[in-house]
């Protein structure tokens, strides 16, 4: 689909040169006032505006607030001659892109005017959320200019401290701050924002009129990702905040990415525990954590009573169900630090760090008692089930994580001996009995 150009300018010359241009590649209209230029955009809203800074009715800068007033982006260009005198600074605060040398027009014209659209018409930042943080007022508004052309959600800052307080209400996607504040500057606003995990993807590009290499080596070693320097034009702006969203969201996939593949790694696929494998490696840090800090632990081992029985009677997607419900109980009886796994079939093994020889005993029994209590309902009847424990309070007789598996491996054996729907635990040389 062709593009649509307006072309706003006094000069009947320059309108016609413009046109011959661009006429072959875009649709182009052709205005010489403000209010001409104003219907068309309403009409048409054109891909990209032409303008030269004098109109009949008003100037350039008239025209950026009159859009604004209609909440109409539309990307905007200035063509000047050697002769006018134009802030660049002023022109970029009232959302002006880029500047064209009147005198210079040729059919590069055509090359230049397929960048620019390329560049905001691709843009698709409605799912970002863009921070900036600078005590100038004058900053914060061209920089909204350009935010204003993305269509992201965004947030100014005047003052560090108030962002710093609001920063985790919402978590950016990028942050841009100014090097030189009076109340924070820069660097130790960077700091703050990298010492929050949760931020540990937000991407920090700072705002610096020094190109002293040693500047840029020390932001970039406390944590920024990029830098613009001043002055720069809108297109700088825009170039840095696509690609730094693009590069904050592939780390974002990655680490989701990561994520499913480590519970893929650690989890039994059936009842989301943590398998055997990831299990005794927590166990291995436990012991080591014991042999340096002397920190308490139990070991737990856990064998569902009958489950062939079960399986042979109801069928195994009702054994399934008894070993995703066994495992809901333990979930709901033990503590989040507590460390629950499937060992292999119907037993299980859970490690329970920093707990007295006073408390395993209650947790023990505790567990007995959930699982008794617990009924499952299929196909119009209930199922009940027990189990037999198994539970070594660690100490320094034990060298291995096998060592502690064997033990209370035959406390679950002295279990299953004795009657099942019961737990030993050994403390020490004590074997206690509990019912």
């Amino acid at each position: 689909m062709r593009k649509h150009i307006l072309i706003a300018d006094t000069s009947k010359v320059s309108r016609y040169v413009l046109e011959n241009y661009l006429s072959e590649k875009f649709n182009v209209a052709s205005v010489s006032s403000i209010s001409e230029a104003l219907d068309i955009s309403n009409e048409i809203k054109p891909d990209l505006v032409i303008m030269s800074y004098e109109l009949k009715d008003g100037n350039a800068f008239q025209f950026c607030e009159s859009l604004k007033e209609k909440n109409l982006n539309i990307p905007l260009v200035i063509i000047t001659s050697n002769k006018e005198e134009i802030s660049k600074y002023d022109a970029y605060e009232y959302g002006i892109i880029e500047f064209l040398d009147r005198d210079k027009i040729d059919e590069s014209i055509v090359d230049i005017v397929d960048e620019i659209i390329n560049l905001y018409s691709n843009i698709n930042l409605s799912d970002s959320y863009i921070v900036a943080v600078d005590d100038s007022i004058t900053q914060l508004k061209f920089i909204e200019n350009v935010l204003q052309q993305t269509n992201a959600k965004y947030k100014l800052f005047s003052d560090p401290k108030k962002f710093l307080m609001e920063i985790e209400k919402q978590i950016p996607d990028i942050c841009i701050i100014d090097i030189f504040m009076d109340e924070i500057d820069g660097i130790e606003l960077t700091k703050a924002i990298r010492k929050n995990k949760k931020l540990v993807n937000t991407r920090i590009v700072i705002q610096t009129g020094s190109r002293e290499s040693s500047l840029i080596r020390t932001l970039i070693v406390f944590g920024a990702d990029d830098y613009l320097l001043k002055p720069y034009s809108p297109e700088e702006l825009l170039l840095k905040i696509i690609n730094n969203v693009k590069i904050k969201k592939i780390n974002d996939e990655l680490d989701e990415i990561n994520k499913e593949l480590f519970l893929k790694a650690t989890t039994d696929p059936l009842t989301k525990l943590y398998n055997r494998r990831f299990i005794l490696e927590q166990l291995n840090i436990l012991i080591a954590n014991f042999n340096r800090y002397l920190t308490p632990f139990a070991v737990i081992i856990l064998d569902l009573d009958h489950f062939k029985h079960i399986n042979d009677t109801y069928g195994h997607d009702v054994g399934d169900d008894v070993l995703v419900h066994f495992s809901s109980i333990l979930r709901a009886t033990l503590r989040k630090t507590d460390i629950i796994g499937r060992f292999g079939g119907e037993e299980f093994l859970c490690l329970i760090p920093n707990i007295s020889n006073e408390s395993i005993a209650t947790v023990v029994s505790k567990i007995l008692s959930n699982v008794r209590s617990y009924k499952i309902k299929s196909n119009n009847e209930t199922i009940t089930f027990t189990v037999s424990i198994g539970c070594c309070i660690f100490n320094k007789n034990y060298k291995t994580s096998n060592e502690i598996i064997k033990c209370a491996d035959e406390m679950l054996y002295m279990a299953k001996n004795n009657g099942r729907n019961r737990a030993y635990l050994k403390i020490d040389d004590d074997i206690i009995e509990i019912t």
